[in-house]
């Protein structure tokens, strides 16, 4: 019901078309701008920008859907200690089935972890923009938020063109693995764009740097079935939390734009 209300506002298929265009053409400069520009990989990948970048078609105004309403800080602050817990129980659960022993990524490239972290959340958020924002919010409009999450997250899983030369299996295998991701943030997140963008940028940045912490050498672990299996629990774990928030005495009822599409 709600989708349909929606869907006469704006022109969420005409954003969706424009925006995948812009990411394209973004993403294929990406590579030329790293070289030129001598930023280290390890860094950040210039093709993170991309789908920020993408977003600008947001400034066509008679386009946009309508808003996601605002909420509370207070719920935003509680998606974003369940967005936390997410993280945690990812980078507990990969490290132990994984066996490895967790190391600092930026230790060799000498940057102090401060201004490794910021740059790799300015990548995040520019990534979380592009397919938590403008796609989902658009394609709510044409779908359950739940499917729109996991078909976007998907999609952004797959299109790692860095994971192709792997085969097959390893690129379905990390594109489920982020659509897992996807359902955990759009499951935790509530309130207007920038709102979700908090506990969003949580999720996708503590689970960057598990796999960069607990990735040995040229282990593909990103791609690996152990990582499948912490996204698994740490979706799970998200989806308990906030199904108890709902029911327990006290707990608000919130609507599906408001609690980030929560019903399946």
């Amino acid at each position: 019901m709600t989708t349909r209300i929606h869907a006469r506002r704006g022109r969420p298929g005409l954003i969706l078309a424009v925006w995948g265009i812009l990411l394209g053409l973004f993403a294929a400069l990406a590579p030329l701008a790293q070289k030129s520009l001598g930023v280290p990989f390890e860094l950040i990948a210039l093709v993170m920008l991309a789908p920020g970048l993408a977003s600008l078609v947001l400034l066509i105004r008679p386009w946009r859907p309508a808003p996601w309403p605002r909420a509370q800080w207070p719920q935003v602050v509680i998606a974003t200690c369940i967005a936390i817990l997410a993280v945690i129980t990812f980078f507990a659960v990969l490290t132990m089935i994984s066996g490895n022993t967790p190391s600092w990524p930026a230790s060799d490239l000498g940057a102090p972890i401060a201004v490794f972290l910021l740059v790799q959340a300015i990548g995040v958020l520019s990534e979380e923009l592009g397919w938590r924002g403008v796609v989902q919010h658009s394609a709510e409009q044409f779908a359950r938020p739940t499917v729109v999450s996991a078909i976007a997250g998907f999609l952004f899983g797959v299109t790692h063109i860095g994971y192709w030369p792997l085969g097959l299996g390893a690129v379905v295998t990390f594109g489920v693995t982020a659509a897992l991701m996807s359902v955990t943030i759009t499951r935790i997140f509530v309130g207007s764009l920038w709102q979700r963008m908090l506990p969003a940028v949580v999720v996708h940045l503590g689970v960057n740097i598990t796999l960069m912490m607990l990735t040995s050498g040229d282990d593909p672990l990103a791609t690996s079935l152990l990582a499948l299996g912490a996204a698994m629990v740490m979706c799970g774990v998200a989806i308990v939390i906030t199904v108890l928030l709902k029911v327990l005495p006290g707990g608000q009822e919130q609507s599906a734009d408001q609690a980030g599409g929560h019903s399946a």
